[in-house]
């Protein structure tokens, strides 16, 4: 009789075969979608995790991370498809707005018998221009008013981002509403005829073709190039892209993760994720690049984070965490600690906040303590120290090399309030 540990030994490679089979058959089942040759993609949406796709003749198909009640492929007669992060939309061809994944918050509840003529597919929430009258309605996650559109203002085209929301007004200036922490909300006269977000920051694309951002530009490197003249603007995370009036795309901004390098050819529509981006090109296929850990493009090879560089997980966690899903920004930033880098310190601060929240000093005692040894001399040095000095009721010491003993926070600057233990 075999050992008992040999039989579950047995029985976990029989498991991981079985997995690796199955995700192996997605591949094959979702790259045949791909390159069949029957398909004819007319738009691409590139999602936070996945990547979905219209076809010429209404279908929709997804492909990358699955969440709960998200489908890979779609049929009915749909003219747009919108990727957003735990959920996806399509709107049919009656204007009616159909969303699947995961409802969070009502992210994947469209008032019903509502007709619109453009959607857009942000973190956990969506929005669209109304037929009726060219208002914008949304639904989903509403907890910094991304989701609360000013009422009566005729909108051409409106863009859902992270925590703000845009749209171009119908006099082409873009007005937003939501998180305006960095000025990534603030009103822009044009004319402008689209716009798209990241992050923290906007960007409009003026009439005469040359692309204005605002917001975090700087910090986030979303600069796009001056001289740059596009029919087309599409916004990532921290990265942009523009294709121009002859079909070729050019990028900008972050590039870690190869999301800002197009291969070169001619495209009919590109768009932009967390740290991909997709495009569909001008005989009709679907190509990507950049970050391809879930298979946004299952043709390519799994594309892992790259030691040394920002980790998206990170990122994603402090995403869900400025949205208040603590549950799942400790998920994400527990693994970007696992997989990223170890010289950067926003996971463990955004760990510790969590953990304060939470009631747990101890554990954030510890993430902050981490970040400081990381980098004491910092910005995000500093703040962890703050906090930490909070946490155990003492004055704030010097880092290192400073000069000397000081305030518990600098004058003018808000410090972090920790919650009272239960």
């Amino acid at each position: 009789m075999a050992h008992p540990r040999k039989k579950l030994l047995i029985i976990a490679a029989g498991a991981l075969l079985l997995l690796a089979l199955v995700g192996f058959a997605l591949r094959q089942e979702l790259t045949g979608v791909l390159d069949d040759g029957v398909d004819r993609w007319v738009q691409v949406s590139a999602g936070a995790f996945q990547t979905c796709g219209l076809e010429e003749g209404g279908h929709i198909a997804c492909w990358g991370k699955l969440y709960k009640g998200r489908a890979r492929r779609v049929s009915g007669s749909f003219v747009q498809v919108a990727a957003g992060a735990e959920h996806t939309c399509g709107l049919d061809a009656d204007g009616l707005a159909q969303c699947w994944g995961t409802d969070y918050k009502g992210s994947t509840t469209p008032p019903a018998g509502v007709a619109f003529t453009q959607i857009s597919a942000g973190w956990d929430y969506a929005c669209g221009v109304k037929k009726a009258d060219s208002t914008v309605a949304c639904w989903g996650h509403n907890g910094q008013g991304q989701a609360r559109p000013p009422a009566g203002v005729k909108f051409s085209r409106v863009a859902a981002a992270y925590a703000h929301t845009c749209g171009v007004r119908a006099d082409g200036a873009i007005q937003c509403w939501g998180d305006n922490k960095e000025g990534q909300s603030d009103t822009r006269q044009g004319p402008f005829t689209g716009v798209d977000m990241g992050e923290c920051y906007t960007c409009g694309l003026a009439k005469d073709g040359h692309v204005q951002c605002w917001g975090c530009v700087n910090r986030a490197l979303a600069k796009p190039p001056k001289d740059g003249r596009y029919v087309q603007l599409s916004a990532g995370y921290r990265h942009g892209c523009g294709r121009a009036k002859d079909g070729t795309v050019s990028c900008w901004g972050h590039h870690n993760n190869g999301q800002a390098d197009p291969p070169v050819a001619k495209y009919l529509d590109v768009d932009l994720g967390f740290y991909h981006s997709c495009g569909v090109k001008a005989d009709n296929t679907i190509t990507c690049w950049g970050w391809n850990e879930f298979g946004q493009d299952p043709r390519r090879p799994v594309k892992r984070i790259r030691h040394g560089t920002t980790c998206p997980w990170e990122g994603l966690g402090l995403v869900f965490m400025m949205e208040g899903r603590n549950d799942k920004a400790k998920e994400f930033l527990k693994y970007a600690i696992k997989r990223g880098p170890t010289t950067e310190t926003k996971k463990y601060i955004g760990l510790a906040k969590i953990y304060v929240d939470e009631g747990k000093r101890e554990e954030a005692r510890a993430m902050l303590r981490k970040a400081i040894q990381i980098d004491p001399k910092s910005t995000s040095g500093e703040d962890a120290r703050r906090m930490l000095a909070e946490l155990e009721g003492r004055a704030q010491p010097p880092p290192p090399g400073g000069r000397g003993p000081g305030p518990a926070h600098p004058p003018g600057k808000r410090p972090y309030r920790a919650a009272p233990l239960p």
